[in-house]
């Protein structure tokens, strides 16, 4: 019986100094950075021209052809013009217009149309304008929930979402989503509004079903015009350099019976 009240008293005062220990101890620091270096892009220039300086165009691949729509010219003017670039020859040329002329738009290849998503000149615009693949023609099929500048478009299985934007007065918070250009529903909220997002949509998968986690940690929260060149990539003055970053393939799988939207498999960087 002795032994084991000794035994219980020896513990409880082992446990009494650990604890004592515990609280005395400095709170633990930091993790310890990897010392495994990130892994770097690797960034071609290569040795297509455009045909003009351009900036803040939307840029879409699809059917191996790279399609430039709508940005600022070397005068700072917004343009109409949906012209195409082959990635393999350099080979570009004018095919067609849309209704309206913009700039800092987002964009998406939907059931064989380019879909332009607001975008501007001289203030937001709320139009969805739809460039025909097949017929070279551009009607207006739709209006965004608000009128917006300045947002991202990324795509997740068959749905386009919209991330953050500029309504002509402060940066955005709202992330939309459409499977077809026309109908929207709110998928989200970002913490902070975003002006120029780099949204990355990434596949998760847990034992409660599927979904998409999102990052937008890339963006710029001010309201000045002044285009970022680190964050956005985006020089003061036009340019007709083109480069691209990381070529991949793109797989997809999609049931949706709407039409799948498509989106670059390259990281392209086009003009400034």
């Amino acid at each position: 019986m002795r032994l084991r009240y000794g035994r219980a008293l020896v513990s409880a005062c082992l446990a009494l100094a650990g604890l004592a220990s515990a609280c005395s101890s400095p709170p633990p620091g930091p993790p310890t950075p990897s010392s495994k270096p990130p892994p770097r892009l690797r960034v071609v220039v290569a040795s297509i021209q455009l045909g003009s300086p351009l900036q803040r165009e939307v840029a879409l691949l699809t059917r191996d052809t790279i399609y430039l729509v709508g940005g600022l010219s070397s005068l700072g003017r917004s343009l109409d013009t949906v012209s195409t670039l082959n990635p393999a020859t350099g080979k570009g040329r004018q095919v067609g217009t849309v209704s309206d002329a913009f700039h800092d738009a987002a964009g998406a290849v939907i059931g064989g149309h380019l879909v332009i998503f607001g975008g501007g000149s001289g203030e937001s615009s709320d139009l969805i304008q739809a460039f025909d693949l097949a017929s070279h023609k551009t009607t207006v099929i739709a209006r965004l929930p608000r009128a917006l500048s300045d947002l991202a478009a990324a795509v997740s299985g068959s749905a386009v979402y919209l991330v953050g934007g500029f309504n002509g007065h402060v940066p955005q918070k709202s992330i939309y989503s459409t499977t077809d250009g026309v109908a929207f529903r709110t998928a989200g909220k970002l913490p902070v509004g975003l002006r120029y997002a780099a949204p990355s949509p990434r596949s998760a998968r847990s034992r409660s079903g599927s979904g998409t986690q999102w990052r937008s940690r890339w963006g710029r929260r001010s309201t000045s015009r002044a285009a970022s060149t680190r964050v956005a990539g985006w020089n003061a003055a036009c340019s007709r350099s083109t480069s691209w970053i990381e070529r991949s393939p793109s797989r997809r799988r999609s049931r949706s019976p709407y039409p799948t939207p498509a989106s670059s498999p390259t990281g392209w960087r086009l003009g400034s």
